[in-house]
């Protein structure tokens, strides 16, 4: 079978053999229209090929099985440093047992309760949702930063200090329930204004997620009941 490609009024012809490790090719010829079609022998008589030897597996293949073999021993030899903290030696939980914690509105009161999180060895906060980018009139006298960006800076620069080292391992989400989606959560902080809590609450338990809320919890019996059940 040969494939027959066709561009401006000429026509390549290649044929590969993969069993016996021959390739053919012809040199430009005048053919018909443009297009691509599929031909047999029958029905397009080739053009003079080139002469072609057949390929030793020797020649195709100059990676020989010795030398895998050679280098794969190496590779499998050298010792792999493994740092200290990724087995839990360093005073924390290895990251695989930590609970990772996602945290849901970033202002006042998220910016006061999110670092007895960051300081806890046994919590991990990785995401933060808020729809807001970043704003500057947060905290009690209206000069911190508010917004999804502000709280991704905030905890990645506490984990930094910890570490001793710049470390980004926060995500920033305009929308909390793209954050439950996307990533692996343990837990939510809801720090929200207060007509959230609930939803946000019922929403978190309904993916699994453990949950720590800002009072007031609901604000009244059929959101509390709602929650409970």
């Amino acid at each position: 079978m040969r494939w027959c490609w066709q561009r401006g009024g000429r026509v390549g012809l290649f044929l590969w053999n993969r069993s016996l490790g021959l390739q053919l090719h012809s040199n430009w010829a005048t053919w018909g229209p443009t297009a691509v079609q599929r031909c047999t022998a029958k029905t397009l008589a080739p053009p003079r090929l080139p002469v072609y030897k057949r390929r030793t597996m020797s020649q195709s293949h100059t990676f020989s099985r010795r030398h895998f073999i050679t280098t794969s021993a190496a590779a499998l030899g050298f010792p792999t440093i493994i740092p200290a903290s990724a087995l839990g030696k360093d005073g924390r939980p290895a990251p695989s047992e930590r609970i990772t914690v996602g945290a849901i509105g970033w202002g006042t009161i998220a910016g006061d309760w999110t670092p007895s999180f960051l300081s806890n060895p046994k919590c991990q906060v990785i995401a933060v949702a808020d729809p807001m980018k970043e704003y500057n009139h947060y905290g009690y006298d209206g000069k911190e930063a508010g917004g999804r960006e502000a709280g991704k800076r905030s905890i990645d620069e506490a984990y930094s200090k910890a570490a001793h080292k710049p470390t980004k391992g926060c995500t920033a989400y305009a929308d909390f329930r793209e954050m439950m989606d996307k990533e692996d959560l343990d837990a939510v902080q809801i720090s929200t204004p207060d007509h959230w809590h609930a939803y946000m609450a019922v929403y978190a338990a309904r993916k699994g997620k453990h949950i720590y809320g800002q009072k007031p919890l609901a604000l009244n019996i059929a959101e509390g009941r709602l929650m409970a059940d």
